[in-house]
């Protein structure tokens, strides 16, 4: 059994999908939604998908991979309120074409098992004629039925042999039908919260691109560098234009996926952190892939701890840069009173004090070589 979150009927739901026998040799797909509470598409569109697991089923409680806790509206007792039984899922090609090359081989080495059993015992040879013919005599066939029917065993070889190839597109939709989910691993232990990295997102979609038989071949298109002041040395930004290319190596198909990518570093690592972001977001987009970020969700709970302080922005660090320049202030001195490492590091609080006092230096200093000038 499987449970996932998901939107029905105006609800937030728990959605169990299961199978159940249907005859002898089929089985039916039944999905059942049980709703936990009201909600719209918007509030709720980070969380369809996100798999989840019982924790008390008297109570209906659930748990999601990062903790967050969902109740049933009636707990024990609700039921669902929506029902469905479809019967079981069909095979994708790729599917078909690897279950018949399983049996092709599995028909081939128990053929030949049986041809070596048979000539060493021929009673075995004849038991299984009989067992073909319904228990009578082998017939010998008319030259003209053996000039034009195929061997059986030939027309076997060139059923299993006969490709059933997938083009690119349909090897990537097969990518993006076996993942769902992915879980956030990483954790950002300054702001305090959790993210997916791009080595987690990378191995899961790259083992099934290489087993599909799809190579990613990284372009950069454009490259360039901005500086910031950091630490008394220049930091380094870096944003790029990276085009991935998707090549079948069966086909030499491509389709080209362009991506923007941007890092921060005071070293010579930033344009690798830029690219590495390009990456992780070139997979996530080309797949749609759920992992419950939202770059556009700017709330200060997300990111920050509950009695933190927002750091400064990149422009507040060039406004307070510039005013150091031009009041003559050692930047050392700034960040030793402050207790930072570098002016990024600093509250909102801080920075507004800094500004303040910078301020009231700047507007003593112009004062008096107004007052020098009139002497």
């Amino acid at each position: 059994m499987q449970t996932r979150l998901d939107y029905k009927r105006d609800f937030l739901c728990v959605l169990s999908e299961f199978q159940v026998p249907d005859g002898k040799c089929s089985r039916t797909l039944v999905k059942e939604w049980y709703p936990v509470r009201e909600a719209n598409p918007a509030e709720i569109h980070t969380l369809c998908g996100h798999p989840v697991t019982t924790t008390d089923s008297e109570e209906g409680i659930y748990v999601d991979e990062e903790g967050n806790v969902f109740q049933l509206l009636e707990k024990g007792e609700t039921k669902p309120i929506e029902v469905e039984r479809l019967p079981e899922p069909n095979k994708t090609q790729l599917e078909v074409l690897l279950e018949a090359s399983l049996n092709g081989t599995k028909t081939k080495k128990q053929t030949g098992d049986s041809k070596k059993k048979n000539r060493k015992n021929p009673n075995n040879a004849r038991k299984l004629n009989a067992l073909q013919t319904n228990g009578s005599a082998p017939q010998s066939p008319s030259p003209e039925t053996t000039a034009s029917a195929p061997h059986s065993s030939d027309a076997a070889d060139t059923a299993s042999e006969a490709p059933l190839q997938l083009n690119l597109r349909q090897k990537l939709a097969e990518v993006r039908r076996r993942i769902g989910y992915v879980q956030k691993r990483g954790h950002n232990e300054r702001f305090n919260y959790s993210y997916v990295t791009a080595a987690d997102i990378a191995g899961s979609v790259g083992d099934i691109l290489a087993e599909l038989g799809i190579i990613v071949v990284p372009r950069l298109q454009d490259i360039s560098y901005e500086s910031a002041a950091g630490r008394g040395e220049a930091t380094r930004m870096a944003r790029v234009v990276m085009a991935y290319a998707f090549t079948d190596v069966d086909s030499g198909e491509e389709i080209i996926a362009k991506v923007a990518g941007q890092g921060l570093d005071p070293g010579d690592k930033a344009p690798y952190k830029a690219m590495t972001g390009a990456l992780k977001y070139a997979l996530l987009q080309s797949f749609l892939l759920a992992t419950g970020d939202d770059p556009e969700d700017d709330r200060l709970d997300r990111f920050t701890p509950p009695n933190a302080e927002r750091l400064i922005s990149g422009e507040q660090v060039r406004e307070l840069q510039t005013l150091i320049d031009d009041t003559g202030t050692e930047l050392e001195r700034v960040l030793a009173y402050y207790k930072v490492g570098s002016l990024s590091e600093l509250t909102e609080t801080a920075h507004r004090r800094a500004m303040e006092v910078l301020n009231r230096k700047l507007a003593k200093r112009g004062s008096q070589e107004t007052v020098h000038a009139h002497d």
